[in-house]
């Protein structure tokens, strides 16, 4: 796979996006319809993982608890998304990104006259490594690490380059939470 394109732009990595749902279908910074995907162009860094947690259960006359399972904790993993801009038009869309990405921790806008909606569940494809399709997973936190010693936009101080740290944490419906046998099989 070539890095860049014919005209010198760096090439999206297929399968590896976000995809933010937009359940609303409204108009959102310039996206409208039912998601919008954020590609990757640089190959984010991964940290992928969840807990078991047991009881220690303390029976009289044995010298050691029974130790059971008790329950396990929730799949967590965080992306380190880097965006490069190679001209003036990428910082634009960077910026476009980089706000989509943190609408993800605010409650949406409800049209119907509650006060607010969950924050929107996003669909992530990193190839293989997370699972043989998509995962729907919510955004926790982010933080935005801006480097001074990169080149920026004189007019937006947007730098040309900056990384995005992103924690997630994935979201099964109830009939289809993963067991032993579905993580060996297609890595859920």
């Amino acid at each position: 796979m070539k890095a860049t394109l014919a005209n010198g732009d760096l090439a999206p990595i297929p399968g590896v996006y976000i995809k933010v749902m937009n359940i609303n279908k409204t108009r959102v910074l310039g996206f409208s319809g039912d998601s919008v995907m954020i590609q990757a162009k640089i190959l984010p860094d991964l940290s992928d993982g969840k807990g078991a947690n047991y009881s220690d259960t303390n029976i009289m006359g044995r010298s050691s608890p029974v130790t059971t399972y008790s329950y396990s904790d929730k799949r967590a993993f965080s992306l380190e998304w880097k965006f490069i801009a190679l001209k003036v038009d990428d910082l634009d869309e960077n910026l476009r990104h980089k706000r989509i990405l943190e609408s993800c921790v605010y409650p949406r806008d409800e049209i119907s006259g509650a006060p607010f909606m969950p924050p929107p569940i996003c669909k992530i494809l990193y190839g293989r490594l997370l699972g043989d399709s998509p995962i729907c997973a919510v955004l926790r936190s982010y933080s935005v690490k801006y480097d001074t010693s990169q080149v920026f936009n004189e007019y937006s101080k947007l730098p040309y380059r900056f990384d995005m740290s992103l924690q997630f944490e994935t979201m099964y419906s109830s009939s289809k939470l993963p067991g032993q046998e579905k993580i060996a099989k297609m890595g859920m």
